[in-house]
């Protein structure tokens, strides 16, 4: 699974520049100020660094940032990059201040990105699910109710109201490397995804307790990461489902 680098930034220029170079070896993600950045992150997505100009219309990097770090503990551990044209931004106290993790200056060059970049980004493990998982068997749950449709529709909308505070357990017990409680909340989880024939999920938390149980923890906020984007592909499939009820 390719790192993930999310771009901020007004100027298409950057946009494509970066696109171009990073695309070679990273997922790219562009928006084109803090605003759309940041709507980005709130709708789950967890890239593994930011790259942000810190002068854009609407909202500039720094805000942007600041209200980053706010939304929880796993968005004050992702580095933010600030791109400026600016050299006194080098200052430490002002980066420290920005809550901003370093910096490159335009015009940007590769070799001055390359090192910035290697100082932040951890090869991630090759995450291959079986293809013959489904995220969501939709004929295997409906066969589980036997024709009662209505039942079946609350157990996804129960699902859809508690898997954020689900996730949310998984999350902070990652956060501090906690082996014991990271199997204890995705084991609970799993029963949950279980029931919903969410067979990529359940695939994915047994890889996740078995790294857990063998303190197997350097890669966890990569699983975790994977976690977080099969279960946005659930909850899209699910709410499909349930509109057709």
């Amino acid at each position: 699974m390719k790192n993930t680098i999310l771009v901020i930034d007004d100027e298409m220029s950057i946009r494509l520049l970066l696109d171009n170079y990073l695309s070679k070896k990273f997922t790219v993600v562009t928006r084109n100020d803090g605003f759309e950045g940041l709507k980005y992150l709130e709708e789950g997505n967890m890239p593994d660094v930011i790259v942000a100009d810190i002068q854009m219309p609407n909202m500039d990097g720094m805000e942007a940032t600041r209200r980053i770090r706010a939304l929880g503990k796993t968005y004050q551990k992702i580095p933010i990059i600030a791109v400026t044209a600016n050299a006194y931004f080098n200052d430490y106290d002002l980066l420290k201040t920005s809550q901003m993790t370093d910096v490159i200056f335009k015009p940007i060059k590769t070799e001055s990105l390359n090192p910035v970049l290697r100082k932040y980004l951890k090869p991630s493990p090759e995450i291959m699910i079986p293809e013959n998982l489904y995220i969501f068997d939709e004929n295997e749950f409906s066969t589980r109710f036997n024709g009662s449709m209505d039942i079946a529709k609350e157990v996804i909308e129960t699902f859809l109201n508690e898997y954020p505070k689900d996730m949310k357990k998984i999350e902070e017990s990652i956060h501090i490397k906690h082996a014991e409680h990271i199997i204890k909340h995705v084991h609970y989880f799993k029963g949950s995804c279980s029931y919903l024939s969410a067979q990529r999920i359940v695939w994915l938390i047994n890889l996740i307790m078995d790294h857990a149980k063998h303190q197997n923890l350097e890669f966890m906020d990569a699983l975790y990461k994977q976690l977080l984007s099969e279960t946005k592909k659930l909850i899209e499939l699910l709410k499909a489902f349930t509109y057709k009820l």
